[in-house]
């Protein structure tokens, strides 16, 4: 190998490595705002899903750190919340989660609540799940399954 070919490796080394720390640069930067975007997603599912709860059965703001203000709400004050978000998610949320949240304020029970959670994990994790809807399911409490 002479000096001019040396120099030529050399050049394309260096030139390569520099563009593949780049591209590992933009892999990574992508890779942390989806992380982020989860992890909002994720804190905006669960405080919905908390709503979804409260509506449908107002004993179960027990459950959860729910703010001061919330405490002497009634179902329909929560059902609202859901409404309100449905009405927010239409601008950023997935088609199947919208069509799900309109499911469940047209007919809240626990079947559309689970069909809604079904879909936001779909979102989150972009896996479907092999359990049923009445595989998810727990057994009656009170509140009816299906209206």
């Amino acid at each position: 190998m002479n000096n001019t070919e040396i120099i030529e490796l050399i050049a394309a080394l260096g030139i390569g490595g520099i563009i593949g720390a780049w591209i590992t640069s933009i892999l990574e930067k992508r890779k942390e705002v989806q992380l982020k975007l989860n992890q909002i997603n994720e804190e905006k599912y669960r405080s919905i899903l908390v709503h979804m709860s409260c509506a449908l059965d107002i004993e179960n703001r027990k459950y959860f750190s729910i703010n001061e203000e919330y405490k002497g709400k009634t179902k329909e004050y929560y059902l609202n919340c859901v409404k309100e978000y449905y009405f927010q998610s239409l601008l950023y949320t997935p088609d199947y989660i919208i069509k799900d949240l309109k499911l469940f304020l047209e007919d809240p029970n626990k079947t559309t609540f689970v069909r809604v959670a079904k879909s936001m994990r779909k979102d989150l994790w972009g896996k479907k799940t092999k359990l049923k809807i009445d595989e998810l399911l727990l057994s009656d409490d009170g509140v009816n399954q299906e209206g």
